[in-house]
């Protein structure tokens, strides 16, 4: 199960923040990875975007919060040498 905050409407979080459940990512290419999220906090900034009071121009929706994370990488690509499976990022 993979969860995300998302919204499709602008106003005030508690009313349009929504947990759903979102697809597996596929598999990385050579110089990505996946990383399993451990922890994305929701800050100030997220929740004037949710308020539609956050930036010039107007995202399109749906919109994603915690953009900003901590975890766990589960797939590396071939090129990504320097990383492993099983580091923390």
């Amino acid at each position: 199960m993979n969860l995300a905050v998302c919204l499709n409407r602008f106003g005030v979080a508690s009313e349009v923040a929504q947990l759903i459940d979102v697809d597996d990512p596929p598999d990385p290419s050579s110089h990505e990875v996946t990383v399993k999220i451990l922890a994305a906090p929701i800050d100030p900034g997220h929740l004037l975007m949710f308020e539609g009071q956050y930036g010039v121009a107007q995202p399109a929706f749906p919109i994603y919060a915690g953009n900003q994370a901590a975890g766990l990488l589960l797939k590396v690509g071939s090129a990504a040498t320097h990383l492993r499976v099983g580091d923390r990022e």
